[in-house]
């Protein structure tokens, strides 16, 4: 990763330039952390354009930097400045939606959503009942299923059967990984007479 350019003065005496940088928020000037090796600016009254890359970076993460300059007449520390690496989000709970149920007939219906995993392993399932709240559904849940790892939003459905004729049901979408088990809001149909 290419990190900065810089320019400096050399007033004619040998220039000695060592970088700094770090990770995270800054709580002082005067320590950083961490540093590249020294690199020699040489002598002279010419401007110089230096550069220096560093490897190792966790993507989506603020560095902050500052160069360093110092010849037998002291030691100068640059103005510290920052950068964000990119890179793919970092894992989190799954995002989930219930969007709608299809299919609907007397006894059986087909429920949809949609399940961003959010870049860890998800399983996802739907709850479903008669109760509003759905808070008695030990017996009302589709087998679990895999949506993946990926970033970006999957298409999810269930078949459910054994409704009775004409009922109110409402549904929503479940989804797990190792961050956590996140619920959709509840969505209702009802059953064909």
């Amino acid at each position: 990763m290419h990190l900065m350019e810089i320019s400096l003065f050399t007033s004619g005496h040998r220039q000695v330039l060592p970088t700094v940088w770090r990770a995270g928020r800054v709580r002082g000037t005067s320590d950083l952390g961490l540093a590249t090796a020294l690199q020699g600016a040489g002598s002279g009254r010419a401007e110089l354009e230096e550069s220096t890359s560093i490897g190792g970076l966790k993507p989506q993460t603020k560095y902050y930097f500052r160069i360093n300059a110092q010849n037998p007449f002291g030691t100068v520390t640059g103005t510290t400045r920052s950068f964000t690496t990119q890179g793919p989000p970092s894992p989190g709970a799954a995002k989930i939606n219930a969007t709608s149920a299809s299919d609907i007939a007397t006894s059986s219906a087909r429920l949809h959503g949609t399940v961003n995993p959010n870049g860890d392993a998800t399983t996802y399932w739907f709850e479903y009942g008669v109760d509003s709240l759905l808070g008695n559904i030990l017996k009302s849940t589709t087998q679990t299923a895999l949506a993946g790892m990926g970033t970006e939003p999957v298409a999810v459905s269930a078949a459910i059967d054994e409704l009775q004729p004409n009922t109110r049901y409402y549904f929503r979408l479940v989804g797990r990984n190792s961050y956590g088990t996140v619920r959709s809001d509840i969505k209702n149909f009802r059953t064909r007479p």
